[in-house]
């Protein structure tokens, strides 16, 4: 399900970076239907769990079948997501040089931006750096909020850190292969008996966040186990399963308001999860259809931005709060504020900025199927 899992990715990423500036770049009303939307982008957090629940469990179902420790699972993955980590935190700290060297373009005087940088390094202490960079921080809880542990560098970080958690509780669960369904399902339990049950535990642990996980990890099962419903093809039925489907997205829209991820998991993003992941499973018939498609001259170009976006997703999640004030330098002296151009050159320039470190650093990382986008039909290991 590849291809229409990088589509998803690249939205999800794409919906959580309209959601963190759209005040900044649009003049919207607030109780506008595509004000509420946006302001819903958070939920993009929840997609990436299921995606990753999904990807995760082909990954290490075909380490455990094919006798690889559980150790070359966890390198792979960390290997993925620490060194466009590292990168960006080092871009964001010093990107005081890059707003400078702005200025000297535009005005012609150039600071020294030592003294900003000095300010950056200052907000954490040694060890509080360590942390961000190990992606420990949540588990010294300072802030209500799980994104205040990030505040100082990139709030986004805090979802990152759990999604390494749950990277390291695979890898643990897969040392006992023969039991690794029993404990992935174990976990899941306890994870909703916390969810119904509070106790008092860090926020930063993982298992408040495992159930959006465990979705993807059902949806996987099923797709491995072909037994995914309507997948010899679209037929009437399925088209009305489809439409109830979608009816029930809208009244999820109108009727729930979650609370921000950062403070945890609650009714509203729960059954948002689980409609993604229903969702997930709605679309998995149309996957051939679309690796066809994208193979045409027609859906190379209506499907490519979509995919690349996907395969970038990473990248943009990490740097969109970062980039998109360098992006507004360019755009405020071409469009007045706030307008609709102004906001979509401005979201579109961001997008351009965070592609060369997906390329560049990123894509060095990634699997091999991923750096061929949306051509093949394994699933991402």
């Amino acid at each position: 399900m590849v291809v229409i899992l990088e589509i998803l990715r690249g939205l999800a990423a794409l919906w959580v970076f309209v959601f963190h500036v759209k005040d900044s770049i649009f003049l919207l009303d607030s109780t506008s239907i595509f004000y509420r939307f946006l302001d819903m982008g958070y939920l993009g957090v929840p997609m990436f769990f299921v995606i990753s629940g999904y990807v995760i469990t082909f990954s290490a179902e075909s380490h455990i079948s094919s006798n690889k420790s559980p150790l070359v699972f966890i390198k792979k993955r960390l290997w993925r997501v620490y060194p466009t980590l590292c990168f960006s935190i080092f871009l964001i700290v010093l990107l005081p040089v890059i707003f400078e060297f702005l200025s000297l373009i535009k005005t012609g005087n150039f600071s020294s931006p030592l003294v900003t940088i000095n300010e950056n390094l200052q907000k954490y202490s040694l060890f509080e750096w360590a942390n961000v960079f190990l992606l420990t921080k949540i588990f010294w809880q300072q802030y209500d909020s799980l994104a205040g542990e990030f505040a100082g560098v990139n709030t986004v970080y805090w979802s990152l850190a759990i999604e390494v958690q749950f990277y390291f509780v695979v890898a643990l669960m897969m040392c006992f292969k023969q039991h690794f369904k029993k404990l992935v399902f174990c976990v899941s339990i306890l994870s909703l008996a916390s969810v119904l049950f509070p106790i008092p535990l860090n926020d930063g642990f993982f298992l408040k966040f495992w159930l959006p996980f465990s979705f993807g990890i059902v949806v996987a099962y099923l797709v491995k186990a072909e037994r995914v419903p309507f997948s010899s093809g679209v037929t009437p039925l399925y088209l009305m399963v489809c439409v109830g489907y979608t009816m029930i997205c809208i009244v999820f829209f109108y009727k729930f308001s979650p609370n921000d991820m950062t403070l945890g998991v609650d009714l509203g993003n729960l059954l948002f999860s689980l409609l993604f992941g229903v969702g997930l499973v709605l679309l998995y018939p149309i996957e051939v259809s679309l690796v066809t498609f994208n193979k045409t001259r027609v859906g190379l170009f209506l499907l490519r931005p979509f995919l690349i976006l996907g395969s970038m997703s990473y990248s943009v999640y990490l740097l969109h709060t970062k980039l998109y004030v360098i992006a507004t330098s360019f755009t405020n002296k071409i469009f007045e504020t706030k307008t609709i151009e102004f906001g979509m050159v401005t979201i579109l320039l961001t997008l351009i900025l965070c592609y060369p470190v997906y390329y560049f650093i990123e894509k060095k990382f990634m699997s091999s199927n991923l750096k061929s986008i949306g051509v093949c039909q394994t699933s991402c290991r």
